[in-house]
């Protein structure tokens, strides 16, 4: 915990702005400060090193939950609780197809469409002036508000899916071939009519122990969408932010020959400082913050979630300079999960201010 002194003192050696430092340090240049990367939402100060943009085409889009759940653009239904702060999921039960459907699949789906009367230059000022985004402070990032393989499981469920993929490949390269078109275009015009920094794109395809499926099938399915989605920004040089959690990095050569700068949340179930050393400053670490709150989590002390964040901290910059992201997750309305939450951004914020500089 810092004194309001040493706080002062910390705040007057950074000299870059949160922007400027998350860019340099994307691009290789030695950085200032540990930048924290929170999914695009301000942090402890109230501020953020970059902000989504948007474009917010369809609605229910599922990056927030909604306490009474709602579908998403393409139709699914999903449900959200208090348990997991809302947190939303595709309703048990509610799939919209299973593999003997995918014949009619079109039947059955509401594939999602531009509107032809959209004027991208007017969605692109008012994205802008939702984001509230202070364009010298924080960097302006674009959403890939699509999970092409999560989309596919939300449609069909996980076993449907993965006999889908080997029964009737065809159909499932059709509903990838929609977003690929979809999403493509999207992309087109966000460059177009959008000032971004950088973009992120989310999709998750590994379990805790394991991926979901083989290099192979990753490359045959995946592979190809995730390029075309992400070329409009990464041939103009906009670096590129994928979250993938579990045990993926068995992808990560992958990932990293589409474009990929940034991967979170990078967890520690991963070889996470082989890979630092493999990749150096052409992969970044966002995350890999390794925490189970316990279940008494008023009995934390303020003391061990300090000492606990500088650990990470010192940890994870011993081999690359990375980006970082800590707290626990709990049921809404949980006081003294929010409180210990709230002690670890405020630690974060200071102690990875001018972190490379002392």
């Amino acid at each position: 915990m810092f004194t309001e002194n040493e706080k002062r003192q910390i705040l007057e050696k950074v000299r870059l702005t949160r922007k400027e430092d998350l860019l340099r340090t994307i691009r290789g240049e030695d950085p200032e400060s540990v930048q924290l990367i929170n999914f695009g939402w301000d942090d402890w100060a109230g501020s953020s090193a970059y902000r989504i943009i948007g474009p917010n085409i369809f609605p229910g889009s599922i990056i927030n939950g909604i306490k009474d759940g709602q579908r998403d653009a393409w139709g699914v239904p999903y449900a959200c609780n208090a348990a997991t702060n809302y947190a939303p999921i595709p309703a048990p039960g509610r799939t919209l197809l299973t593999c003997d459907d995918l014949p009619r699949w079109r039947d059955l789906v509401t594939v999602p469409r531009i509107p032809d009367d959209i004027s991208w230059e007017k969605l692109a000022k008012s994205d802008w002036e939702t984001s509230r985004i202070d364009h010298r402070e924080s960097a302006a990032c674009a959403l890939i508000d699509i999970k092409p393989f999560q989309q596919l499981v939300a449609l069909m469920g996980f076993e449907e899916c993965f006999l889908a993929m080997y029964e009737e490949p065809e159909y499932v390269h059709e509903i990838l071939d929609e977003i690929q078109a979809l999403y493509k275009t999207i992309a087109e015009n966000t460059i177009r009519y959008y000032t971004v920094d950088m973009v992120y794109l989310r999709d998750d395809t590994a379990s805790k122990l394991s991926p979901f499926f083989s290099v192979e099938m990753y490359r045959e399915f995946l592979l190809p969408v995730y390029r075309e989605i992400t070329a409009p920004y990464t041939n103009e040089g906009i670096p590129l932010q994928f979250h993938n959690c579990g045990k993926c990095e068995a992808f990560l050569d992958d990932m990293a020959s589409f474009g990929v700068k940034l991967w979170d949340p990078a967890q520690t179930m991963n070889d996470l400082f082989g890979i630092q050393k493999r990749y150096g400053r052409n992969l970044f670490l966002c995350g890999a913050f390794d925490w189970v709150p316990p279940l008494e989590v008023s009995r934390i002390k303020r003391a061990e979630t300090d000492e606990m964040i500088r650990s990470y901290v010192d940890r994870m910059t011993e081999n690359a300079p990375f980006f970082a992201m800590g707290g626990g997750m709990a049921a809404a309305g949980d006081k003294a999960m929010q409180q210990v939450n709230s002690w670890m951004q405020e630690e974060l914020f200071f102690y990875t201010r001018a972190y490379y500089t002392r």
